[in-house]
């Protein structure tokens, strides 16, 4: 039997096929497969999409010479795939949906501190910008940190930026820490998070942020 999830996952609107994501089997296996690339500004898609393809097509010349040559390819993309889930720490991003994972509010707190001395050392990025229950004011035990990196323009910038934002949620992984980050091409992707959030700038030491998009807390 399976069990129901407390709320819709994601707030996902898909009509009558939405209640199907109360089910927690459903949740997994759709955070598994897109891990965030839905989300994810184009830079960081193509580098997902590409580090995805380079690591199967790694693991297949381990895995083809004991199979045929589509099988082996189809476990080396599941394998691969399974394994960046893992890295880019979405299981515990994941299993806060289900009230699992539990963090002292402080913690929350100093972990963006600790991102944001983090960022601070990182050249190829320009700003980084919290939202979600932490600039609301409701954070609590069950909440995440929701990040975006926005970084410079430039393809090596890209690339560095990406990697940032792989090794920090490699580290959230490995520090237990449900953390939701997504690195950005420009401000304008901020565009389309939520209208009544006013984020929390952590770092901007340019001010390129638009100040008419953003009200910049210190």
């Amino acid at each position: 039997m399976l069990i129901v999830a407390k709320k819709i996952y994601a707030n996902i609107n898909l009509g009558s096929l939405t209640p199907i994501f109360r089910f927690k089997i459903v949740i997994i296996l759709t955070n598994w497969l897109f891990q965030g690339i839905l989300y994810a500004d184009k830079t960081e898609k193509v580098f997902k999409i590409l580090l995805d393809l380079i690591l199967a097509t790694i693991l297949s010349f381990f895995i083809i010479p004991f199979s045929n040559i589509y099988l082996g390819l189809l476990i080396s993309l599941i394998i691969s795939h399974s394994i960046l889930f893992m890295l880019n720490g979405q299981l515990f991003a994941l299993a806060k949906n289900f009230d699992i994972v539990y963090n002292d509010p402080q913690r929350i707190i100093d972990y963006a501190d600790g991102i944001k001395t983090r960022a601070c050392k990182e050249k190829s990025i320009n700003c980084v910008v919290v939202y979600g229950s932490l600039v609301r004011g409701e954070i609590k035990p069950t909440s995440d940190l929701d990040v975006r990196v926005i970084r410079k323009s430039g393809i090596l910038n890209g690339f560095r930026a990406c990697i940032f934002g792989l090794k920090e949620r490699s580290k959230a992984l490995s520090s237990r820490f449900p953390l939701d980050m997504y690195v950005i091409d420009s401000p304008k992707h901020l565009l389309k998070m939520r209208t009544d959030e006013i984020p929390v700038v952590l770092y901007d030491p340019n001010s390129i942020l638009n100040k008419s998009l953003l009200n910049k807390c210190h």
